[in-house]
C-alpha cells in the first residue's frame, strides 16, 4: 500500500509541475492583456521632451569647463546641471555624492549653498518644464531638499490630480502628499483613482498610505519629540545609475481584476485521474 502512495504522489507531483510553466505563462499573459485593456481605455495625455538648451549632452561639455557658482539662477546651463541632477535622483536629495569632481557632486554643492532660492527657482522650472519627464522627478525629492518651501509644490500636486487627472504623472503628485498632505488630499487621490482606472489600483494605496500617516500623527501629536516628516528623512546616497523614479510605474493588477481561466485546472485533475487509475491497472496485474 506504501508503494501505491509513492505511485501516486509521483505521477501527480510530475504531472503537476509538467502544467506549471503554461499556467505561469497564462496569468503573464492575462495581466498584460488587462493593462493593455486598461492602457486604451484609460490613456494618459502625451508627455513633452526636454527643451534642446537644457539637455544634458548639449551641455555637458560646457558645464566640465566653468564654476556654477559664477552663474545666475535663470542660466540655462545650471538649469541643465539640475535637471541632470534630479533625474537620476532616486527619490530624495542625498547625504553624500559620490566623485567629488563631477558634474553632478558639484551641482549638489551649488544647490545646497543656494539654501534657500532654490525653492523659487526649482518651482518655476517645474512650471516650465510641466508634462515632461522632470515634473515627477522634482516632485518625488523635493521634500527631502532642507530649507525650501513645499507649499507651491503641494499645491501644484493638488492642481495636478484635480486639474489634470490625464497626466501620467498622477502617482508621482499622490506621492509628495502621502508625506506632507492632509485628509482633505487623501479623498482627492481616492477621487482622482475614480476617474483613473490604469492607475487606480496603485492611487488607492496611496491615500490608504496618507490616511495612515494622520492616524499616526493623530496618536504622537502631543509628543514633544515628534518632528515634521521633512526634517525626519533620511536620505540616500546617490546611485550613478537612473533612477526609475522619473518614469511613473505600472499599477499591479488585483486579483479581481484577472480574468479567470478553469482549463489549466481541468487539465490538472485529468492528469490525476490518469495517474490514479494507471497505478490501480498495475496493482491489479501484481495481484493475479
Amino acid at each position: 500500500m506504501s508503494n501505491c502512495a509513492r505511485y501516486i504522489t509521483w505521477l501527480c507531483a510530475v504531472s503537476i509541475l509538467a502544467l506549471l510553466p503554461a499556467l505561469g505563462e497564462d496569468a503573464l499573459d492575462r495581466f498584460a492583456a488587462e493593462n493593455r485593456r486598461l492602457e486604451q481605455n484609460d490613456p494618459s495625455i502625451p508627455v513633452r521632451d526636454i527643451p534642446p538648451e537644457y539637455a544634458y549632452a548639449n551641455q555637458h561639455a560646457v558645464l566640465q569647463s566653468i564654476s556654477l557658482t559664477d552663474l545666475s539662477l535663470d542660466d540655462p546651463r545650471l538649469k541643465a546641471a539640475w535637471i541632470s541632477l534630479i533625474r537620476i535622483l532616486p527619490g530624495q536629495f542625498p547625504r553624500e555624492m559620490p566623485q567629488e569632481s563631477s558634474i553632478e557632486s558639484r551641482t549638489y554643492a551649488d544647490i545646497i549653498r543656494r539654501g534657500s532660492t532654490m525653492g523659487p527657482a526649482l518651482f518655476s522650472l517645474l512650471q516650465e518644464l510641466q508634462d515632461t519627464d522632470f515634473e515627477p522627478a522634482i516632485l518625488l525629492c523635493i521634500d527631502s531638499l532642507k530649507g525650501v518651501d513645499l507649499t507651491p509644490f503641494i499645491e501644484h500636486s493638488r492642481s495636478l490630480l484635480r486639474d489634470r487627472s490625464k497626466s501620467p504623472y498622477v502617482i508621482a503628485a499622490a506621492e509628495l502628499l502621502i508625506r506632507q498632505g492632509n485628509a482633505d488630499d487623501a479623498k482627492l487621490i481616492e477621487r482622482t483613482a475614480g476617474i483613473r482606472p490604469f492607475f487606480a489600483d496603485s492611487l488607492r494605496k496611496c491615500s490608504m498610505r496618507l490616511q495612515t500617516r494622520l492616524d499616526k500623527a493623530k496618536g504622537t501629536e502631543a509628543s514633544p519629540s515628534s518632528t515634521s516628516s521633512n526634517a525626519q528623512m533620511s536620505p540616500p546616497i546617490l546611485n550613478s545609475t537612473p533612477s526609475p523614479s522619473a518614469s511613473v510605474a505600472r499599477p499591479a493588477i488585483t486579483g479581481n481584476e484577472e480574468p479567470t481561466s478553469s482549463t489549466p485546472w481541468a487539465l490538472v485533475i485529468v492528469m490525476i485521474a490518469a495517474a490514479t487509475g494507471l497505478v490501480w491497472l498495475v496493482l491489479k496485474r501484481r495481484a493475479k
